[in-house]
C-alpha cells in the first residue's frame, strides 16, 4: 500500500514539473503596437525650429494626401529671391505616431491644428492651413526632345541664338550652329586667335562675345569666326570688382553679361550691359540673390533665368515673378537657354556621355 502511494506521488510530481517547464518556456504574447491615429491629409505651413534646415529660408508648405503614405508636395518660396522650390517628398505615417519624411524619422506630437515633428536634431512645426495657400504652385514647362549629337557640349558652354539658329560650344571648344528650321547641325568652327572661344552671346552668325574659362573669366573678347580674328577685348577685373563671366545674351543692341560679382566674402549675381563695339560697361544690376543661374535669355519681352531644374521669370527688381518646373529633360543637366524665332529652347548635357541634347520648351 505504501509502495503504491509513493509511486503515485512521484508520478504527480513529475507531471507538475513538466507542466511548469512547458509554461515557463512558452513565448509570451507580443504586446500590440498602438496604431497611429495621426491624420496629415491636407495643406500645412512648415515652421523649422532653430538650427533646422528643412523648410528654412522661405515660406514653406507641405500638402499630404489621404492615407498613411505617398508623396507630399513641397513648396518653398525663398525669401531672398522669391524663387519657388517645387518638389515631391516621400512620407509614411508609422505606428506610434512616427513620421518618415524625406528620408528622416520624426516623432509626432499632434494637437488640434498643429503637429510638431521632432528627432534628436531637428524640430518642424506643421500648422494646418485653411483658405488661400501661402505659396503658389510652380508652373509647368514641358520639354520636347529635338536633337542630340555625340559631338557633345562643352563644360563651359551655354546657348546663343541668331534668327532660327542656336549656337553652342562642343566638347573641343569649337562653336557649332543648330538650325531649328531645317534640323541640321552646321560645321564646327574654331576661334584659335586667342583662348576666348567660350561664347556667351552671339551678335550675328559670325560675330561672338566670349571668355577664356580661365583665371576667374574676368575678361571678354569680341571676335569674328569668319576671319578667325579678335576685334576688341577688355578685362573687367578692378573695373567691375571681381566679376566672373559665366553666361549672357544679346539684347538686340548690346551684349548683357552675367556671372558672379564678389565683394570680399559676399557674392551676388550681376548682369552687366556692355557696349556692343567697345565692350565698355553701360549698366549693371543684380538678380536672384543667393542662387546660381546657369544661363539667361530674353523671351517674349521677359528675362528668363535657367536654374538646375527650373526656369524663372525675373522682374525688373531682380526677383522672381514666376517659377516653372521643367519636365521631360530626364537625368541630363540643363546648360543653356535661348529664344529663337519666338520659340524657347534648352541645351542639356548628358553627364555620362557628354552628348548635347536640344529641347523645345513650352511654358504653360
Amino acid at each position: 500500500m505504501r509502495r503504491t502511494t509513493r509511486t503515485s506521488f512521484k508520478a504527480t510530481t513529475l507531471a507538475l514539473l513538466v507542466a511548469f517547464t512547458l509554461v515557463s518556456c512558452s513565448t509570451p504574447a507580443p504586446t500590440p503596437t498602438p496604431k497611429s491615429d495621426l491624420d496629415l491629409e491636407g495643406l500645412w505651413l512648415v515652421t523649422p525650429g532653430p538650427g533646422t534646415s528643412y523648410g528654412s529660408g522661405g515660406t514653406t508648405t507641405l500638402r499630404f494626401g489621404a492615407g498613411s503614405g505617398g508623396a507630399a508636395t513641397f513648396l518653398s518660396r525663398l525669401d531672398a529671391s522669391d524663387v519657388t522650390v517645387c518638389n515631391q517628398h516621400i512620407y509614411s505615417v508609422l505606428p506610434g505616431d512616427v513620421v518618415l519624411l524625406a528620408g528622416t524619422y520624426y516623432t509626432a506630437e499632434p494637437t488640434t491644428n498643429e503637429v510638431v515633428l521632432k528627432n534628436s536634431i531637428d524640430t518642424i512645426t506643421l500648422t494646418r492651413v485653411t483658405g488661400t495657400p501661402p505659396v503658389a504652385a510652380c508652373g509647368e514647362a514641358e520639354a520636347e526632345a529635338l536633337f542630340a549629337t555625340d559631338a557633345g557640349v562643352g563644360s563651359w558652354s551655354t546657348l546663343s541664338a541668331v534668327g532660327r539658329v542656336l549656337y553652342f560650344n562642343q566638347l573641343d571648344g569649337a562653336i557649332v550652329g543648330y538650325d531649328t528650321a531645317s534640323g541640321a547641325l552646321g560645321a564646327p568652327r574654331s576661334y584659335s586667335w586667342s583662348g576666348h572661344n567660350w561664347a556667351v552671346a552671339a551678335r550675328s552668325d559670325d560675330l561672338f562675345y566670349g571668355h577664356c574659362a580661365c583665371g576667374g573669366s574676368t575678361s571678354l573678347e569680341y571676335f569674328d569666326l569668319a576671319t578667325d580674328a579678335g576685334i576688341v577685348d577688355i578685362d573687367y577685373y578692378g573695373t567691375i570688382g571681381e566679376f566672373g563671366i559665366r553666361y549672357g545674351y544679346f539684347d538686340g543692341t548690346n551684349p548683357v553679361l552675367g556671372g558672379s560679382l564678389w565683394s570680399g566674402p559676399s557674392r551676388s549675381n550681376a548682369l552687366v550691359t556692355v557696349d556692343a563695339d567697345t565692350l565698355v560697361p553701360i549698366a549693371d544690376r543684380t538678380i536672384l540673390d543667393g542662387l546660381s543661374p546657369a544661363a539667361l535669355t530674353l523671351h517674349d519681352g521677359e528675362l528668363l533665368a535657367l536654374l538646375s531644374d527650373r526656369i524663372v521669370v525675373v522682374g525688373d527688381d531682380g526677383r522672381a515673378e514666376r517659377t516653372y518646373k521643367v519636365a521631360g529633360i530626364g537625368p541630363r543637366s540643363m546648360r543653356g537657354i535661348a529664344s529663337a524665332g519666338g520659340t524657347l529652347y534648352v541645351l542639356a548635357r548628358d553627364d555620362s556621355t557628354g552628348w548635347a541634347h536640344i529641347y523645345e520648351v513650352e511654358l504653360e
